[in-house]
């Protein structure tokens, strides 16, 4: 049976000031990811190394959504994340760090050429044209948010919980234009429908195998 590999690590993260801090913000949102898709988990999300992490998902769809709310909700810190699918040799253990195959081969290779090329999500599929494609949409996808400020990110997190404007708006308590505005700035609906495309893409291809 083949998994979904998702490894990832803070660029830099020896410059950060106050490490402690990091640390416990990526703590809690492991705990977040592995609350909210625990279906989807083979093996939970987990500190590695360092300010390293790592989790075994049941398909490439959920790895992908998992790595895009690393890299949206620890902003300001950036990210290196690879994203590997293929077999695991040892079985499924409890902790990832215990375990190795191909999959994991292929997150930590995705991991490192990620690392060498600035590249935020880099995915190590095991079929090279669809690692040209997706690494191509990531790759874009990251483009588009390079250049967003905390705010922005801030009301992209909240539209995709809450659903509407509106409900942004009441939540920050600013007006309505304001926060649309503010959608439009940052082609907001444009990067979720092809965040929402490249899932469906993987969950065709690379769901959890029955």
């Amino acid at each position: 049976m083949n998994y979904c590999v998702v490894t990832a690590d803070v660029r830099r993260s020896r410059e950060v000031q106050d490490r402690r801090a990091l640390q416990e913000k990526i703590l809690l949102l492991l705990n977040e990811v592995n609350q909210q898709e625990k279906e989807a988990l083979a093996v939970p999300f987990s500190i590695t190394l360092g300010d390293e992490w790592q989790g075994v998902l049941r398909g490439c769809a959920a790895g992908f959504w998992a790595a895009i709310r690393f890299v949206e909700e620890l902003f300001p810190y950036r990210l290196s994340v690879g994203i590997g699918y293929g077999s695991i040799e040892t079985g499924l253990l409890p902790r990832s760090a215990e375990m190795d195959g191909v999959a994991f081969h292929r997150s930590r290779a995705a991991l490192e050429q990620a690392k060498d090329t600035g590249q935020e999500i880099l995915f190590s599929l095991g079929r090279q044209s669809h690692d040209l494609i997706l690494n191509a949409a990531s790759r874009l996808l990251q483009l588009v948010r390079q250049d967003w400020t905390a705010s922005q990110f801030e009301k992209l997190r909240l539209f995709k919980q809450l659903g509407t404007e509106r409900s942004v708006a009441e939540e920050l308590g600013i007006s309505q234009q304001s926060v649309n505005k503010a959608l439009q700035a940052i082609h907001a609906r444009t990067y979720l429908e092809q965040e929402q495309r490249i899932l469906r893409f993987l969950e065709l291809e690379y769901g959890p195998e029955r």
